[in-house]
């Protein structure tokens, strides 16, 4: 759902998700990729037109994990849905153990 987001909404919610996340918590979410995938069907053009969609490249994506404060951001996989023309990238992100001692 991040792709619904503006850029600012986008950083306040990771934020927050980091927030309440305990001390070895994983953060695991997928969602559409950005236009970088390169596929020039009419159905990903039309879903990638989205001004939002535009913002959420892998490397904007890993950014603005690493900038939550979680650690160990990336990119676990990648596929194709819709019939391969739309491309959806699964992330995920850790809580430090050694960050939150001492916080509980």
């Amino acid at each position: 759902m991040l792709h619904h987001l503006t850029a600012d909404e986008k950083k306040q919610t990771l934020e927050e998700v980091r927030r309440v996340l305990r001390a070895g918590g994983l953060f695991c979410f997928l969602d559409f990729a950005g236009p970088e995938c390169g596929d020039f069907s009419l159905l990903a053009r039309l879903i990638h037109s989205s001004r939002h969609l535009k913002e959420n490249s892998e490397e904007r994506i890993l950014s603005l994990l690493l900038r939550a404060n979680f650690a160990d951001p990336k990119k676990v996989d990648e596929r194709g849905i819709l019939f391969g023309h739309v491309r959806a990238k699964y992330y995920q992100a850790s809580v430090s153990n050694a960050e939150q001692q001492g916080h509980s």
